[in-house]
């Protein structure tokens, strides 16, 4: 998942909930990114399309706090984005 594709498949209103190769939404694969192949930008990633009206599966924020992710910071910002999510759109 790179930063500057998803910010354009948002600013182009692209369907967030569309799904991939492999039967995955955006926010599903990032979060699947950030377990398996971390980098930083990451969260930055998952905060934006969350904040662009992704859907959130029920059960993410409990799958999400028993993963192992490298980086404390980027685990904080993700938990935090998945319980603030605005559930109305």
């Amino acid at each position: 998942v790179h930063a500057d594709t998803v910010k354009m498949l948002i600013d182009k209103e692209i369907p967030l909930e569309v799904e991939n190769l492999y039967g995955g939404t955006m926010l599903g694969q990032a979060l699947w990114s950030v377990v398996n192949e971390h980098k930083e930008i990451h969260a930055d990633i998952i905060e934006a399309l969350i904040v662009a009206g992704a859907v959130i599966e029920p059960g993410t924020l409990e799958w999400w706090e028993q993963q192992n992710v490298p980086s404390g910071e980027t685990k904080a910002r993700v938990a935090e984005a998945l319980k603030n999510a605005p559930t109305d759109f």
